[in-house]
């Protein structure tokens, strides 16, 4: 399954990176074309934008690796994901291994196509990077790391995740959640599911069952109920980068 919402915050990204306003120079002759892809993009043209950006690459000069990884936004937008991957490996070749951003990218489409050894690679790359700033990464490695079942480094990047993140972010709750859950601090994980739920204005499923389960945990103490309890890969995700 595509990240589609997962996506949502890296879309805005490109979006305001194309049409930010800048003043002309003499050493910026790649604007008009930027803001030509930029404009195509906003308007869903994503094989327009491609071309735009294609056709004025050499043009870009500091801005090359940037076009790169817009190229590859756009690919992905396209369903053609092996080509997003190609052109966010080569954004990051020309940042010498330094672009956040696109390493994320490249960790979002890498899962998509199953190589999640690869993906999370990427995902440790964009926090090492950013020095630990980025959010959606945080929240993906950790989630990888729940997955191979190390809670405890997953607990660890969740929570640097939510430190990280200035608004709602009820997909890291719900995981939080349930990673207490099965670390036998039921009450607690009912706190983060419920966050989870509010935030998300009573639409998150996952969290409204998982917290009906930790009801059943509470009274019957059975283990039973932990394999019942979902984990979200970023359905419902943060609201910012």
């Amino acid at each position: 399954m595509r990240n589609r919402k997962l996506y949502a915050s890296l879309l805005l990204l490109v979006l305001l990176l194309a049409s930010t306003p800048r003043i002309r120079a003499a050493d910026d002759p790649d604007r008009d074309a930027f803001e030509r892809g930029g404009q195509a993009y906003a308007r869903g043209h994503y094989r327009l934008a491609i071309q735009e950006y294609r056709q004025s690459l050499a043009t870009f000069g500091h801005r090359y690796a940037e076009a790169q990884y817009i190229i590859g936004v756009c690919y992905y937008e396209l369903g053609k994901t092996k080509e997003a991957v190609a052109w966010y490996q080569a954004a990051i070749k020309v940042r010498d291994g330094r672009y956040p951003a696109a390493l994320f990218a490249l960790g979002v489409a890498l899962e998509d196509l199953g190589s999640l050894e690869e993906a999370k690679a990427a995902f440790k790359g964009a926090i090492d990077t950013s020095r630990g700033r980025h959010t959606g990464a945080l929240f993906r490695f950790g989630l990888a790391l729940h997955r191979e079942r190390d809670y405890d480094a997953a607990m660890h990047h969740y929570r640097r995740a939510l430190a990280n993140e200035n608004g709602p972010f009820p997909a890291c709750h719900n995981n939080l959640g349930v990673i207490l859950a099965i670390d036998g601090r039921v009450s607690e994980a009912e706190r983060e599911f419920t966050i989870a739920l509010n935030q998300s204005k009573g639409r998150f499923e996952d969290a409204r069952l998982n917290l009906e389960l930790c009801k059943f945990l509470t009274v019957s103490k059975s283990r039973t109920y932990l394999a019942k309890l979902r984990t979200s890969g970023g359905a419902v995700e943060s609201q910012g980068q």
